[in-house]
């Protein structure tokens, strides 16, 4: 069995990486049955002596194998193959790549999507193609080696369906309509494209509004960071009519001019200037701003650097609502707001979906909204605490000092005995 294994080598005349080529070879050998379920593999050092790399090359290729489901791991057996030759299979695309530090949220939903297929059909094979956003920015996406290997598994095994993590319906390059297995898109869909669900952007909008007017705030801002190509604006829509609601509320919305295509970290560095920025004018006394919304909790940390780096203090010069993920928390140096979405119920909308269109040939013709989990409970009941005439007048001090160490954001061990 283990012929084919070292019968590889490391090609060094080409550009891609050796820990690529080695997931590459590994993962076309499971899919076709020339390493059978249940087999285990050589230890990692045993392969990165055979191969002629690091170990560390080796686990990083084994590593987008593990989280496919294709290889399983544990200390007593080792590395050994999980997947059946022949199985049928449901595929998950993914637009961004699941080992990026700001990727939570995409890798938390595959985890529940795993979940909930195989729980209701042990039989399937799950698999996971990461990345395809990052692919669809390059001249030709039929290159990028992940997306070979999706449309290698089309014609070579049976599948179920696929589930993309990205608002687009359409086929995409090599996918033939015909043949290609029913798919649900989850997403704000780009114009021109579609999608099947996505996460209630609205209520966000309307509700982090509601929550500042109701509390005194009436200079807001909304730093927008979904792309503007997205036809969809029910956030921007519903936040402007709920603060039409309430006198003396002006509400700024600042759009993010790099694209959903780009970079994180551009997309991250824009933010953190734009709210640099207008904490300047702020501070100076040329803008008046007393609450912030952001409907992305990665992003939300460059936000509060900025804020910081600016000498503005949350909550006490202002506050800030955040669209967040249930259940993964992130550590901002300052306390937020955090209006959450749950993985697990976006997984459970999505397998519905799936086998609605599998069984039924039914398929939303508007893309599905899934709400929100609400506030976060602590988060709220800090900012309440923060507004209080009690906490404000403190014990002998000016209130500030008191505010501020009450609200220091919470321990990793604390959060978990919360949640």
């Amino acid at each position: 069995m283990f012929e084919n294994l070292t019968s590889f080598k490391i090609e060094s005349a080409t550009s891609e990486p050796a820990h690529r080529q080695i997931e590459q070879f590994l993962r076309r050998l499971i899919v076709s049955g020339k390493l059978a379920s249940n087999s285990r593999l050589p230890t990692t050092a045993a392969l990165a002596r055979q191969w002629g790399v690091g170990v560390s090359v080796v686990q990083k290729a084994m590593a987008p194998l593990v989280a496919e489901g294709l290889l399983g791991r544990s200390r007593k057996r080792g590395t050994f193959v999980l997947h059946e030759a022949g199985r049928l299979s449901v595929a998950i695309l993914v637009g961004a790549r699941l080992t990026q530090e700001g990727a939570a949220f995409p890798r938390s939903i595959c985890h529940h999507l795993m979940s909930r297929l195989l729980e209701g059909h042990p039989e399937l094979a799950i698999r996971v193609y990461d990345g395809i956003n990052e692919m669809a920015v390059k001249d030709d996406i039929a290159t990028a080696p992940n997306y070979q290997n999706y449309l290698h598994d089309l014609e070579n095994s049976s599948f179920l369906g696929v589930i993309k993590l990205f608002g687009e319906r359409n086929p995409l390059p090599g996918e033939e309509a015909s043949s290609h297995p029913p798919g649900i898109c989850f997403g704000p869909p780009l114009e021109g494209q579609r999608s099947d669900a996505m996460l209630d952007f609205g209520a966000f909008g309307r509700d982090a509004v509601r929550f500042f007017a109701e509390r005194g705030r009436r200079k807001l801002v909304y730093i927008r960071t979904i792309d503007s190509r997205h036809p969809m604006d029910d956030d921007v829509r519903e936040a402007r009519l709920e603060a039409e609601r309430h006198e003396g509320v002006e509400l700024d919305v600042i759009q993010l001019a790099t694209s959903s295509d780009a970079p994180a970290a551009a997309r991250h560095r824009e933010v953190h200037d734009i709210v640099f920025s207008l904490g300047q004018a702020i501070c100076s006394g040329a803008r008046s701003v007393d609450g912030m919304m952001i409907p992305d909790d990665v992003a939300a940390l460059a936000c509060c650097m900025a804020l910081q780096r600016a000498g503005l203090g949350v909550p006490k010069d202002l506050w800030l609502a955040v669209m967040a993920n249930q259940n993964i928390p992130y550590f901002y140096g300052t306390p937020v707001l955090r209006y959450e979405y749950s993985p697990r119920r976006v997984a459970d909308v999505l397998v519905d979906l799936l086998f609605q269109y599998v069984r039924l040939g039914r398929r939303p013709s508007e893309p599905m909204r899934i709400s929100s989990e609400g506030w976060n409970a602590e988060d709220w009941r800090l900012m309440e605490t923060a507004g209080s005439p009690a906490l404000r007048e403190g014990n002998g001090n000016d209130g500030k000092e008191n505010a501020e160490l009450r609200l220091l954001p919470l321990k990793k061990e604390e959060y978990h005995e919360k949640n």
